[in-house]
């Protein structure tokens, strides 16, 4: 028995409504897969510090600062900061022999401010490398 049409409503046999109830399902499911991306993560950075001065606060450090990367030369301060401001990124600093005092001026030095931050600071092997903040090393 054929159904009869009704106004607005084409009438499909069954196989062709299963077949395209499976193609919209199809469609919909590897839309969904296809269109959702993981969230972009930045590349990890690798920073080098190139002055041992720790004179004047860097932009970086600024309240609500968003500056990423450390200004030329590259202050242990101004490394740390950008790399704070990266928040969850991998950020590595690496420390060439030398002392870094830094200065009470400038406030702390805090490292790995938001939950989740992966910084890293790698020094010498002969451990040459000494930061000296409020009289301590």
């Amino acid at each position: 028995m054929i159904p009869t049409p009704t106004v607005g409503h084409p009438v499909r046999p069954r196989a062709s409504r299963a077949l395209a109830v499976a193609t919209v399902v199809a469609l919909a499911l590897g839309g969904a897969i296809v269109g959702v991306a993981a969230p972009a993560i930045a590349a990890p950075e690798a920073w080098t510090v190139t002055s041992t001065s720790d004179t004047g606060l860097p932009a970086s450090c600024g309240a609500g600062s968003t500056v990423t990367t450390p200004a030329s030369p590259v202050t242990l301060r101004d490394a740390v900061c950008a790399a704070n401001n990266r928040g969850a990124d991998s950020t590595t600093i690496t420390l060439p022999s030398g002392d870094y005092q830094l200065s009470a001026a400038n406030g702390s030095l805090p490292l790995g401010t938001i939950s989740g931050s992966s910084i890293t600071l790698q020094g010498p092997a002969d451990r040459s490398a000494t930061i000296i903040g409020d009289g301590q090393t």
